[in-house]
């Protein structure tokens, strides 16, 4: 028997019982006794509670009524090791998890064990390498604390010593925390030394910093603003942000890194004591140091997305930036229309816009950025000159899109006259919400496009 895996977690979520069978067997033949789940709920509190290695899950079994495993905080940020099972039947719904990130696909067939074989010694190798880093990561902490130990004892200056004890107080409340960014905001919101304050995150898909949305008396929801990742990577880049919102916060800005993993950034008003920048350095490791980079950063809202994507095209419009994106708009009306009108037969709609939004940014040639406007629109984000490029693939794409999959009446008719439409984003925000109405469209397949 082979017992080179015998020591990884394994389970299996599967609503067929003949399935779930046939997946097991296969594993027992590495010494591998999975665990087997039959409904969705009871594979997540399962999942919680033994942070399996590897997650072998059936595609027909990734959604539970409103329960949907690719909502799952773990599975969306990476942490949960899922590969999916399909089979001849089942491969249609493969669409529905395009565009995610996943341990590979696993096929029905007679070189079962072989598929299994070769992703269990993947997940047995990042298994090893996440060890080692776990076990360096433990070893720099150590040194990087008796460093921070040590800087603090050699200041002797009377500014210093007062600078790096507001900091260091402020520190020693952070410590012990379960959740870090709601301690870490709530002591901001009661530091006297801090006057104003906002959390910023870099987006990389939308290649923009945005404010987490917060409700803190002194905290301030900033405007977004569009960086490239080089320009993050600058050395005057903290020194360019402190400019750029020196407006919206007053004097005395300061910006730090937070948590490089996370991409989240401390802008804020200080008092004027804290200006010793070895102090803010001090700050910042330790910042990085008790958080531990491992925490989960709250999704923005579809409403403030699309607010700020009214923002952003303004600030083109208006000329306040310059900017070579360009923007166009897939209308959902036609589908709408269709599915209000048989509002005897359920529409599926969480499980349709994730499937659709991923399936439309599943190109590794062209990268986009998403904007969705509730059920309304969808607009997409690309590189000026490769917009006739990026109609085409749209345009096959909302062609070939299987929409009829998340109806629960499946013999429904369902025509190419329900498609969405793709059109040519206004230039303003005013031009938007015109077009939304219905007023002043228009349509490239009429245009340029063709």
């Amino acid at each position: 028997m082979n017992n080179q895996f015998k020591n990884l977690k394994v389970s299996v979520l599967s609503k067929s019982l003949q399935t779930a069978k046939d997946i097991s067997m296969a594993l027992r033949s590495f010494d591998i006794y999975a665990n087997i789940y039959v409904n969705l709920d009871e594979f997540l509190i399962g999942y919680k509670k033994n942070d399996y290695d590897l997650n072998v899950v059936d595609i027909n079994s990734i959604f539970q009524g409103s329960l949907n495993l690719k909502d799952h905080s773990s599975f969306k940020s990476n942490k949960m090791k899922v590969s999916f099972y399909y089979d001849k039947d089942s491969r249609v719904h493969l669409s529905s998890i395009y565009g995610q990130d996943f341990y590979g696909l696993i096929n029905k067939g007679p070189i079962l064990k072989s598929q299994l074989s070769s992703l269990l010694s993947i997940i047995k190798r990042e298994k090893q390498s996440e060890e080692s880093v776990d076990i360096l990561k433990k070893e720099i902490r150590s040194l990087s604390q008796k460093n921070l130990k040590l800087e603090r004892e050699s200041i002797s200056s009377g500014e210093s010593i007062t600078c790096y004890e507001s900091f260091t107080q402020f520190l020693n409340g952070l410590k012990g925390s379960s959740d870090f960014l709601s301690k870490f905001s709530s002591s901001l919101n009661n530091w006297d030394d801090c006057y104003k304050f906002s959390l910023l995150n870099y987006n990389q898909k939308s290649k923009r910093l945005q404010s987490l949305n917060l409700s803190l008396d002194k905290y301030k929801i900033l405007p977004s603003m569009e960086i490239s990742k080089s320009a993050i990577h600058r050395d005057n880049f903290f020194q360019m942000l402190e400019s750029a919102y020196e407006e919206q916060l007053g004097p005395n800005i300061k910006v730090i890194s937070v948590s490089v993993d996370n991409h989240l950034l401390l802008v804020g008003q200080f008092s004027s004591d804290l200006k010793e920048e070895r102090a803010w350095d001090y700050f910042s490791n330790s910042l990085s140091l008790i958080s531990n980079d491992n925490f989960e950063l709250p999704n923005l809202s579809d409403e403030k997305e699309f607010l700020n994507f009214l923002e952003s095209v303004d600030d083109q419009y208006f000329n306040k930036s310059k900017s070579d994106t360009k923007y166009l708009t897939i209308d959902l009306k036609p589908l709408v229309s269709l599915i209000t009108s048989n509002y005897t037969s359920r529409f599926y709609w969480a499980d349709f816009i994730t499937s659709f939004e991923n399936t439309l940014s599943a190109s590794h040639e062209i990268e986009i950025e998403i904007v969705r406007c509730g059920t309304l629109s969808i607009y997409v984000g690309v590189e000026g000159l490769r917009l006739k490029e990026t109609y085409d693939m749209l345009k096959e794409k909302v062609k070939s899109f299987h929409y009829w999959d998340f109806f629960e009446d499946k013999s429904l008719a369902f025509s190419s006259k329900s498609y969405p439409t793709i059109n040519l984003t206004p230039t303003s925000s005013s031009g938007i919400m015109r077009a939304l109405a219905d007023q002043g469209r228009i349509n490239l397949s009429n245009q340029l496009m063709n």
